[in-house]
């Protein structure tokens, strides 16, 4: 360790734009969360966007994700590999020539360089971890910051110098006075440490539908809530921008956001950072997003700023 400190201006740093893998929920070289109860969704979401990712000729097109063709590693330690990965990727008409995993699997430890290597032998750029809990290594407690922030911190650089997106899939703790971003099981520092964090849950008015949630964004906008839909035959319909019903409003309050927001676009796109100001004194942000769906309003990202439309 030198014994002088390096001083540099941020004048000689040059800026950079961050690299969208899904905009603006997953970063290209960076830390992603993905987290919700057992059930709730998360594999699904996981292998659903990675066999989009995987096939140039997916059905399923989900606003704001790459058009690029790119591999994955997916690995998990919970399901079946034969009886439930495959025959999800099949049913989602993945390339599973783009998907991979380590048979190995004593040989992830997230300590070390073997993650940096799989991502470098494989050219991936998108490593899921499912879930992270089993992935910490012998004698490595979730529950400890100690043990937990060096591996996050080695998996944030290993992001960063690879250009791959890293997700990690983890369950929540069962306390339901915590807030979303916080219910993950194990310390806050992965929360904290991960630039976009997800909170996948079931719709509370349909068993079928499974709602997506940015709760947290260090690097843009949170983006608007998405939805999917686990069909009879166990394909997904997938819903895009969604918002459950909530108790009423008040009428006129409604009433008027309504208007505003009608008059507000009756020129062209706006910012939904301004709708929002703009009916804050009014309603919610879930009833405004209730009014989108009324009002079929269409969203459009343009240099990283969520814009609606009429």
């Amino acid at each position: 360790m030198s014994n002088t400190a390096r001083l540099k201006f941020y004048s000689t740093v040059e800026a950079k734009r961050i690299n969208w893998l899904w905009q603006p929920y997953i970063a290209y070289g960076k830390l992603t969360i993905i987290q919700g109860d057992p059930g709730s969704g998360k594999t699904t979401l996981a292998i659903l966007l990675a066999s989009i990712l995987s096939n140039d000729e997916s059905s399923i097109k989900i606003e704001g994700l790459t058009n690029n063709k790119i591999n994955i590693v997916y690995q998990t330690a919970e399901d079946g590999i034969e009886d439930t990965i495959k025959p999800k990727l099949d049913k989602f008409m993945a390339n599973c020539n783009r998907i991979s995993f380590i048979e190995n699997e004593s040989y992830i430890d997230l300590s070390n360089e073997s993650i940096r290597k799989i991502i470098e032998i494989s050219n991936a750029k998108l490593l899921i971890l499912d879930p992270i809990q089993s992935f910490l290594g012998k004698g490595k407690s979730i529950l400890q910051v100690s043990d937990i922030r060096p591996l996050l911190k080695n998996l944030v650089t290993i992001a960063n110098d690879t250009g791959c997106a890293i997700v990690l899939i983890g369950h929540l703790n069962k306390s339901e006075r915590s807030k979303d971003l916080y219910r993950g099981l194990g310390s806050v520092d992965i929360a904290a440490i991960a630039r976009s964090v997800l909170f996948v849950k079931k719709s509370e008015i349909s068993p079928d539908i499974r709602i997506i949630s940015q709760i947290k964004n260090s690097l843009a906008q949170e983006g608007c809530p998405k939805a999917f839909k686990l069909m009879d035959n166990g394909n997904i319909n997938w819903l895009g921008d969604y918002l459950e019903e909530e108790s009423p409003q008040d009428f006129d309050d409604t009433t008027i956001a309504k208007d505003l927001v009608i008059d507000f676009l009756s020129d062209g796109k706006k910012p939904i950072s301004d709708i929002q100001s703009l009916v804050k004194p009014y309603i919610s942000r879930r009833t405004l997003f209730r009014l989108k769906h009324q009002l079929d309003i269409k969203t459009e990202i343009e240099n990283k700023i969520c814009y609606w439309k009429l």
